[in-house]
C-alpha cells in the first residue's frame, strides 16, 4: 500500500513516523494496532512530539505528563449501541421502562438517570 493514494493522500510506510511528525507538526496521533506492540508505537509517538493519542488499542498506555490519552474501547461502544437497538425495537413495539435494562434503569423507579446529552448513561465496567 505505501505509496498508492487513499482519499487523495498516499500512505507513507510506518518507518518514515518520525519524520512525518516533524515535517508535518503533527500533535495528535491514532492508535490502531494489536495490543502488543501499542506501547511501542505509542513511545514511537511520544518521542516524535506527539501530545495527544486516540488509543484505539485494547491496552492502556503508559504515558509522561503533558501526553493525553483517549481510550476507545470497541467493545463498550457497540454494547452501548446493541443497548440503544435494542431500547429502539422496544420503543416501537409499545415497550415501557421495562425495556431497559435494570442496571440502566436503577434501583428507584422513575429516577432521572439520564446524562448531560438527554441520553441514558452506559454502564461501565469498573
Amino acid at each position: 500500500m505505501t505509496g498508492k493514494p487513499v482519499a487523495g493522500i498516499p500512505v507513507q510506510h510506518s518507518d518514515d513516523l518520525e519524520k512525518i511528525i516533524e515535517e508535518d507538526g503533527v500533535s495528535i496521533g491514532v492508535i490502531a494496532t494489536p495490543a502488543g506492540v501499542a506501547q511501542q508505537v505509542c513511545d514511537r509517538l511520544v518521542n516524535a512530539g506527539v501530545t495527544s493519542i486516540l488509543n484505539f488499542a485494547p491496552t492502556v498506555l503508559a504515558v509522561p505528563d503533558g501526553v493525553d490519552v483517549r481510550k476507545v474501547d470497541l467493545s463498550i461502544e457497540l454494547q452501548i449501541l446493541a443497548f440503544h437497538e435494542q431500547r429502539k425495537a422496544g420503543e416501537e413495539a409499545g415497550g415501557t421502562e421495562a425495556a431497559v435494562p435494570p442496571a440502566v434503569r436503577g434501583a428507584t423507579p422513575g429516577a432521572n438517570r439520564k446524562g448531560p446529552d438527554g441520553d441514558i448513561p452506559a454502564v461501565m465496567p469498573a
